[in-house]
């Protein structure tokens, strides 16, 4: 059982945690910037309606695709040099960690350690956009030649 859906909204890239040294407790106290957890929140919300009756349990395929609008600066010319691809902030890992972290907490799977394969992908568009595309990597495996191996064990997607 495959998932696959789009979401119009702007992902905010996950941070590192904010900290403070409290005096009356002797400590460093970590937080999550306030910013992130309202975005997270909200972007739980919106996937909420996709979330299958049961997590998802084993291995996990997963496939993401940032869209940011084009910027009003860009000319013509430097969109068709970059042909579509984003290569600025915010950084793509960031924004994959906050993608996991909101599908955990909306149930799509049990923990984001189950994901086995990831494609991620950052380009312009005409406004901002999360795709998702997640599904169980199928346990059966086929035998392939990639020129080394001749046993090499490819997984198949469901």
């Amino acid at each position: 059982m495959s998932i696959a859906f789009t979401v119009d909204y702007e992902v905010q890239a996950k941070q590192g945690d904010r900290s403070f040294y409290n005096q009356r407790l002797g400590r460093v106290m970590h937080f999550p910037d306030a910013k992130v957890v309202r975005n997270s929140d909200a972007l739980v919300a919106l996937c909420a309606q996709h979330v299958p009756a049961k997590p998802m349990e084993g291995p996990v395929a997963l496939s993401l695709a940032f869209t940011f609008p084009w910027p009003a600066s860009m000319s013509r010319r430097k969109r068709e040099q970059c042909r579509g691809w984003k290569s600025t902030k915010p950084d793509l890992d960031n924004l994959e960690k906050q993608v996991c972290d909101v599908l955990q907490k909306a149930g799509f799977f049990l923990n984001d350690s189950q994901i086995a394969m990831k494609t991620t992908s950052k380009r312009y568009g005409d406004r901002h956009r999360l795709t998702v595309d997640l599904g169980p990597i199928h346990q059966t495996t086929e035998t392939y030649t990639n020129g080394k191996d001749e046993n090499a064990q490819l997984p198949l997607l469901v």
